[in-house]
């Protein structure tokens, strides 16, 4: 069976599996070792190809062989999810993997709260995001830029303030991704000091800001009418070499509108800028 699974060929492992199982001698522990070790292989294809019901396909056939999927099989599928985006079944294999008695760890979580968000489930990922937390399970810096746009989607900014404070309490180092989810949130509350502040934060960490950082600082800017310091920030990222989203150059034009601010368009000149 190792002698195939290295020729890729999975298929006839598992029917030697079957027969040993059938006709003997019996698989030992070296062989349901190996087996497991195939499954998993298809299980990653399966994730990296986005085909995340057939990771649950995969799952089931491995039961049926008297097989149990380990940690490493439930949180590749978990992941497999995230990336196709299917909320019900990841919480179905979430489930699952409870019942069968592993304890989800950070990444299973991590990868549930991913689905949830990208899903538009914020009361649901709020749900998980405190069942983590009372089983002890400590979250990483992905868990928490996960929540980050969780509170900031949902506009429940006081337990946004929590969830910040909570981070600076573990001493977790926000990542670009994470100043970037904070922007992101003062954009869409309209609040441009506080993004403003982010990205100050987020340049004192020693970090460099992206087109993201400034596209969403401009639309923060923008929208609370601090038109100068959106265009500072338009010539900043255009001085780095970046580009800003349209979304941003129409929000600085309308900005200037707003207020009465005499620039010419060409000067912005949106149609240069690309996503």
């Amino acid at each position: 069976m190792q002698v195939m699974g290295k020729q890729k060929k999975w298929w006839a492992a598992l029917e030697v599996f079957e027969q040993m199982n059938e006709e003997g001698p019996p698989p030992d522990a070296r062989s349901y070792s190996i087996i497991r070790g195939h499954f998993n292989f298809l299980l990653k294809a399966s994730k990296d190809r986005g085909t995340c019901r057939w990771n649950v396909q995969l799952l089931e056939k491995m039961e049926a062989h008297g097989i149990a999927p380990d940690q490493t099989a439930w949180d590749t599928t978990l992941v497999a999810c995230a990336i196709k985006v299917d909320p019900e079944l990841a919480v179905y294999v979430f489930d699952k993997m409870i019942e069968k008695g592993h304890q989800p760890n950070v990444l299973s979580y991590g990868a549930l709260l991913s689905t949830l968000e990208k899903g538009g489930l914020y009361a649901k990922a709020d749900e998980v995001w405190k069942h983590m937390r009372k089983m002890g399970v400590r979250p990483n810096i992905n868990a928490y830029t996960i929540m980050i746009s969780v509170y900031g989607n949902s506009k429940n900014y006081e337990e946004l303030r929590l969830l910040i404070d909570q981070m600076s309490a573990a001493k977790v180092e926000p990542t670009l991704v994470t100043y970037n989810a904070l922007i992101t949130v003062c954009a869409k509350s309209n609040d441009g000091q506080a993004a403003l502040e982010w990205m100050q934060s987020l340049i004192h960490s020693g970090l460099i800001p992206d087109s993201i950082s400034y596209s969403q600082l401009i639309i923060a800017l923008s929208r609370s009418d601090n038109v100068e310091a959106a265009k500072d920030a338009l010539f900043e990222a255009r001085r780095l070499g970046l580009t800003v989203s349209p979304v941003a150059l129409d929000c600085l034009v309308n900005a200037c509108r707003r207020s009465n601010v005499k620039q010419p368009l060409e000067e912005f000149n949106p149609e240069a800028e690309m996503l």
